[in-house]
């Protein structure tokens, strides 16, 4: 998954002479900017549904991939185990 970063350019100025224009108090003005760039900066954080699919997608082909190296694992020790043991009894006769 690629992480992709967003710039945005707001300016900030002529929206605050909207807002005290439409009768907003020169500081109400300069908090409902803040309070809407704060929200646009966290819908811009928030994941898609195509983002949650690839996730999902990742961590099956995990899975498979863990499950494929456990064979792998299980295909060299069972026999290092089973040769160990026929030594320890081939020693003992």
């Amino acid at each position: 998954m690629q992480t992709s970063q967003v710039t945005i350019t707001i300016d900030t100025h002529s929206f605050i002479q909207n807002l005290m224009a439409a009768g907003f108090k020169k500081a109400q003005a300069q908090a409902e900017a803040v309070m809407e760039e704060i929200q646009k900066i966290t819908l811009l954080n928030v994941a898609t549904k195509s983002d949650i699919a690839e996730v999902k997608k990742e961590i099956s082909d995990l899975r498979i991939e863990m499950s494929n190296l456990r064979y792998e694992i299980l295909k060299w020790v069972v026999p290092l185990i089973l040769g160990l043991y026929g030594l320890i009894i081939f020693k003992m006769l």
